[in-house]
C-alpha cells in the first residue's frame, strides 16, 4: 500500500472547486477505499476545511488527511509536502493524482525532489488542447532553468533557490501591495475588502491617501475638517489592518489634486522605497477631479509596476463604462470592510446608511456575478498573473 497520495491542486473558479479538481479529489478518494493508498495530502488552495470536510463525509478518516498550504504552484506542492509530511513521518512511497495533460511536467519536477522515492502516477483524462500543452511546455522550461545547477534531492539549494529566484516564493512569498486613494474612506470603500484579505494573507499594504481630505462648500463653509478625517483616516485603516508605519499621507489638498510630474514622483518614490508588486487605484475616468488626477497619475508612476487595478469609490455615473472584469471574493471580509467605512463617522451622517447599503448592495451583486456572496470588482489597468 502507498503511504500517501497527493492530489495536486488547481486553480478555485470563483473560490468554488473546478470540476477538474473535483474529478482529481474523487480519483483520489476512490484509490484510498480501494486500499490503495493510506492518507490524502491536499495543497495549495485546496488545502482547506471545504475539501477536507468533503473527503471526511466519504468515508476518510479526519487522521488520514493532510493539508499542505504553503505551496503555490507544482514544485512547492512536492517541496513542502517533503519537507512538512514525507520526511517527518519517514513515508517510503508515494503517489500523484492530477490531469493527463500536466502529468509529465509534474512527473519530472517530483522525481527531480525526490530521487530516491518510486512516484507512482494517477490521471484523470482532459482531452488535448494545444493551448494548455504549450502553457505546460513553458512552465517545464522555467522549471528547468530555476534548478539549472542543482543537484536533485539537494534540499537545502532547492529551498534557497526557491526563496531568492521564484517570484511566488521570494520575499516569503508575500506581496507588496500599494492602495492609494484621493480622499479618507476611499480606499475602504473600494477596495477596503480586498486589501484587508492581502493583509491576512500576509501581504505587505502600503496605505497611500493624497490628501488630507478636509473640504466645504461652494459657499466656503467648511464641511470636513482636518482634524477629523484625519483621524478618520486612521481609524479606517486600522480596522483593515494597516500598521502604523504603513499609513501615508501627502497632505495634498481635496478639490485641488492635478495630474502632473509632482504627484508622479512621489507616488513613484514610494513605489521604490517599498518595492511595490501590485497597486490598486482609482478608475482614471472617475467624475471627480481628485479621483481621475490620482488615477491617471498612479498609472503613469506604475508604468513599471506589474498589476495595476482600479476601483470605483462613489456613487457617481460617468459618461464613460467602468470595464470591471477582474473580481475578489471578500465574503469573509465584508464585515471588516462595512466597520471601516463607518469609521467615517462625519460623512456618515451627512449621507446616511444609505451610503453603507449602497456599498453593500454593490459588492453583493458583484458576488452575485462570480457565484459568490460578495465580492469587488475591478478594471484592470494591466495584470501580470504571478
Amino acid at each position: 500500500m502507498i503511504d500517501a497520495v497527493i492530489i495536486l491542486s488547481h486553480r478555485l473558479e470563483y473560490g468554488r472547486w473546478s470540476d477538474e479538481y473535483r474529478n482529481r479529489l474523487n480519483l483520489a478518494i476512490r484509490l484510498f477505499k480501494e486500499k490503495k493508498i493510506k492518507n490524502i495530502i491536499l495543497c495549495s488552495e485546496t488545502a482547506n476545511e471545504d475539501v477536507k470536510n468533503f473527503c471526511i463525509k466519504e468515508g476518510i478518516p479526519a487522521e488520514n488527511i493532510f493539508l499542505e498550504k504553503r505551496s503555490k504552484d507544482t514544485i512547492g506542492e512536492a517541496f513542502f509536502t517533503k519537507k512538512d509530511f514525507v520526511i517527518p513521518n519517514n513515508w517510503k512511497s508515494l503517489a500523484i493524482v492530477s490531469s493527463d495533460y500536466h502529468l509529465p511536467r509534474a512527473k519530472e519536477i517530483f522525481e527531480f525532489i525526490y530521487p530516491k522515492l518510486r512516484i507512482n502516477l494517477f490521471s484523470i483524462k482532459n482531452g488535448e488542447d494545444k493551448k494548455r500543452n504549450n502553457d505546460q511546455t513553458n512552465s517545464l522550461r522555467k522549471f528547468r532553468y530555476l534548478v539549472r545547477d542543482l543537484k536533485r534531492g539537494d534540499d537545502a539549494r532547492i529551498e534557497k533557490r526557491l526563496f531568492e529566484e521564484h517570484n511566488l516564493y521570494k520575499n516569503g512569498g508575500k506581496k507588496n501591495i500599494l492602495a492609494i486613494g484621493a480622499h479618507f474612506d476611499d480606499i475602504e470603500l473600494g477596495c477596503g475588502g480586498t486589501i484587508a484579505k492581502h493583509i491576512e494573507n500576509g501581504d505587505n499594504v502600503t496605505f497611500l491617501c493624497i490628501t488630507t481630505s478636509e473640504y466645504s462648500g461652494h459657499d466656503g463653509k467648511e464641511i470636513r475638517k482636518k482634524k477629523e478625517a484625519m483621524q478618520e483616516g486612521i481609524n479606517g485603516a486600522r480596522v483593515l489592518g494597516i500598521k502604523k508605519g504603513d499609513f501615508i499621507c501627502f497632505n495634498g489638498k481635496a478639490k485641488k489634486v492635478k495630474y502632473g510630474q509632482e504627484l508622479i514622483e512621489k507616488i513613484n518614490k514610494i513605489i521604490d522605497e517599498r518595492k511595490i508588486d501590485t497597486i490598486y487605484t482609482h478608475w482614471e475616468k472617475d467624475v471627480h477631479h481628485d479621483h481621475f488626477a490620482v488615477g491617471k497619475s498612479t498609472i503613469t508612476a506604475g508604468r513599471h509596476i506589474p498589476r495595476i487595478l482600479a476601483y470605483r469609490s462613489n456613487w457617481y455615473t460617468s459618461s464613460n463604462v467602468f470595464e470591471g472584469r477582474f473580481y475578489v471574493d471578500i465574503s469573509k471580509q465584508i464585515d471588516k470592510k462595512v466597520l471601516s467605512i463607518r469609521q467615517h463617522k462625519g460623512e456618515l451622517s451627512r449621507r446616511g446608511e444609505k451610503w453603507i447599503d449602497f456599498v453593500k448592495h454593490q459588492n453583493r451583486n458583484s458576488g452575485v456575478e462570480v457565484g459568490t456572496e460578495y465580492a469587488e470588482v475591478f478594471e484592470i489597468v494591466k495584470y501580470l498573473a504571478p
